[in-house]
Parts: C-alpha cells; structure tokens; sequence
C-alpha cells in the first residue's frame, strides 16, 4: 500500500503541475484572443463607409454641421469662436487625420 500511495502522490503532483501549466498557456491564448479582437475592430472600423467620403463632401457635411447653411443671424448669434476647442472645425479635427486635414483646408468653418 505504501508504494501505491507514494505513486499516487506523485502523480497528483504531477497532474497539479499539469493543470497549472494549461491554466497559464490559457491566460496567454485568452491575452493574446483580446488583443486579436481589438485589432479586428479597430480594421473594421476603418472600413467603415463614412472614411471612404469625398473631399469635397466631407467639406459639405462639415458646414452643414456648423451651421454655415442656416439663416444669417441665427448663424453668426450662435457662432463660437474659433479658438474655442469645442467648436465644430476643433472636433472634427480630432476624428482621424483626414478630417483634420479638411477641416484645416476649409477656411469657411474658422
């Protein structure tokens, strides 16, 4: 019974040391599954229609969105100044690098 129980023991240990290797390659896959999906969604995001909009479209959308195309004097009443970072030409700005370079490039929005 003796050697039985000295073999078991050590096969426990074993098992316990098996069990804590596979926990550990686990914590790794599951790591390494996390930042799979985020690089996934950050190229999905990219292929998003809205990034594939028109120079010339984008610049529409932008005085639109700024209010360009209201009437004058609710225009210019409303209208913050262009040092103000929360004002429309500021935040698209900080969409991506293309919508920063239409927002520079359209002078009607400063």
């Amino acid at each position: 019974f003796r050697k039985f129980v000295i073999e078991g023991e050590l096969e426990i240990q074993h098992l316990e040391l098996r069990i804590e290797k596979t926990r550990d390659l686990l914590d790794h896959l599951e790591a390494i599954l996390k930042q799979t999906r985020g690089a996934v969604k950050e190229h999905k995001e990219m292929l998003n229609p809205v990034r594939r909009l028109l120079f010339d479209v984008l610049q529409e959308i932008f005085l639109h969105g700024a209010g360009m195309y209201t009437d004058a004097g609710s225009h210019f009443s409303l209208t913050s100044h262009s040092l103000d970072l929360t004002s429309p030409p500021w935040v698209y700005g900080r969409v991506c690098h293309f919508w920063k370079e239409v927002a520079l490039k359209t002078s009607l929005l400063w």
